[in-house]
């Protein structure tokens, strides 16, 4: 006895066979590259707040002065239909003492870690991760603990092995009775991703007048990338880490703020390379380590080990011929179509920021002893680029006492976009901020540099297969061997020739009038396929 399966697959294979016998189909050309698939692409905003316990051998809490942070990236993992992220952000804050007004801090680790649902990964699956850290405040809960807060903005992006398919002709059988309309599109397919973990070594001084018994509070660093060339299957980065330090003098209490910087370079190879791939790099931080030095000649010195992590994406710019549509004048046909959503080549852009803001104290300062920047922060909001800036440091009020400096800049930048376009933030750098004008009536100003891109999805329509039915004639008896047009002006020549049964090279030859053509010429001719 047959079972109910095979039964149907029989009736079905029989169906088959007979439509064969029917439907001749004709061979396409097919077009694949390998590539990778974009699965995920969102934006994600995490706020994480940790209570601090002052250890015993720091005094109370007498006024919060500033608070310092620093976004530390540890790891991602794709897992079956998820991605792990694992981060941190350093938190130190710096405080004077509650009966003797000296100057303390305590450091803190907030842990960052999340899971995101990434439905089709696993661990085959490449991901990008973007992060930065958007605020980071503290309040006193009570003289022995403190509430700590950070934001956290999150760009991710997962990416899948896949490949690109489009069909451009008619395959092996030129003479098939068949006419189609090949178009080109210009898009980019990302070829490859590939991540490097590297350390930098480096040594900086600070000034004698500094004194030499010092002590670093804390220190945050940013790297920006200035450059990256490919040479052969090796691409060439050049970047810099500015680190923004704070330090105590010891023996007069004083605060003091560094920066200091280092160029390095790095090479990554690259799978896919040539003059049509483009090349971006992004780099995070992944630890950082810093050593006092004390009595080195001419000054202090501090030496820094930067822990750090490069990701490569390397996408090709690609001319795609594929066929748009098709008809045939002989036989009745189907066709197959599929939509297919391609990405354009992203426009790479810089903007930058000049944010200033006036600096308001409760207190009349007397001098700043520091100022710096304590998070920056810019997100895309349709077509705006939200930046933020928030400045903290630590000032001296005419009495003596130390007062916090505090304030948040914010500004707001339109970009012209077309309905299919989106913005996307590639990368942020900051100068130092700088305070302009009198004490009394100080300003603060700081330059941002924001790179972005313009990123453009779009479908396409791309027949994929065709079938002819050979014992149906597509040819009317009683469909005239010419038309003449004198309306429909403007109309295109291969809806004509798929509406009238010609062919467009048919209505151009009959048309031609002194070596000129043109679609608006009336009447026009219309003669039938043979």
């Amino acid at each position: 006895m047959f079972s109910h399966n095979l039964i149907v697959r029989f009736i079905l294979l029989t169906e088959t066979v007979m439509k064969g016998l029917i439907f001749m189909r004709v061979a396409l050309h097919r077009v694949e590259s390998d590539c990778l698939k974009l699965i995920y692409d969102n934006e994600i905003s995490k706020e994480e707040t940790l209570e601090l316990v002052v250890p015993d051998v720091c005094a109370d809490i007498g006024k919060i002065l500033d608070v310092r942070g620093q976004f530390l990236l540890s790891s991602t993992k794709a897992k079956t239909d998820e991605v792990h992220v694992s981060a941190s952000v350093e938190v130190t804050v710096i405080y004077a003492a509650d009966e003797s007004g000296k100057v303390q801090h305590v450091s803190a680790i907030i842990p960052f870690d999340q899971t995101i649902p990434v439905e089709g990964a696993d661990e085959n699956a490449k991901i990008i991760l973007k992060c930065r850290l958007c605020t980071i405040d503290a309040r006193t809960l009570n003289p022995r603990k403190l509430l700590l807060r950070a934001d956290v903005s999150m760009h991710l992006c997962a990416y899948y092995p896949d490949n690109f398919a489009l069909w451009d002709n008619l395959s092996d059988n030129p003479s098939a009775p068949v006419h189609i309309l090949q178009k080109e599109i210009e898009h980019c397919l990302v070829m490859g991703i590939r991540e490097k973990s590297f350390t930098i070594s480096d040594e900086y001084r600070v000034s004698e007048d500094k004194g030499q018994n010092l002590k670093m509070l804390s220190a945050s660093t940013e790297i920006c990338v200035q450059d990256a060339k490919a040479v052969g299957n090796k691409l060439v980065l050049k970047a810099e880490a500015n680190t923004t330090a704070v330090f105590l003098n010891e023996n007069d209490d004083s605060l003091f703020s560094c920066v200091f910087s280092s160029q390095f370079s790095q090479i990554i190879e690259v799978d896919t390379y040539g003059e049509s791939i483009e090349d971006t790099v992004i780099i995070q931080l992944k630890d950082a380590e810093f050593t006092c030095i004390p009595n080195k000649e001419n000054g202090y010195a501090v030496s820094a080990q930067l822990h750090m992590t490069a990701q490569a994406v390397c996408r090709e710019r690609k001319n795609s011929v594929y066929i748009a549509d098709a008809y045939s004048n002989e036989y009745k046909m189907v066709a197959e179509a599929v939509d297919t959503k391609i990405a354009k080549c992203p426009i790479l852009k810089n903007l930058k920021l000049s944010m200033r803001g006036k600096l308001q104290q409760k207190t009349t300062l007397d001098e700043i002893m520091y100022i710096a920047a304590a998070a920056v922060c810019a997100e895309a909001d349709g077509n705006e680029i939200v930046c933020r800036a928030d400045i903290s440091g630590v000032g001296k009020s005419e009495s003596g006492d130390l007062e916090s400096i505090a304030l948040e800049l914010k500004a707001e930048e339109n970009i012209e976009l077309a309905k299919s376009q989106k913005l996307n933030i590639v990368s942020i750098c900051c100068g130092q901020p700088a305070v302009i004008g009198p004490m009394q009536n100080a300003e603060v100003g700081i330059e941002i540099n924001i790179e972005y891109a313009i990123v453009e999805f779009s479908e396409i329509n791309a027949v994929a297969g065709i079938e002819l039915d050979e014992e149906s004639n597509a040819r009317s008896e009683n469909c005239p061997s010419l038309v003449v047009l004198c309306s429909e002006r403007g109309t295109d020549l291969w809806s004509l020739a798929k509406k009238y049964g010609s062919t467009v090279e048919l209505i151009t030859n009959s048309n031609t009038i002194d070596g000129e053509f043109s679609t608006n010429r009336r009447p026009l001719l219309i003669p039938k396929s043979k």
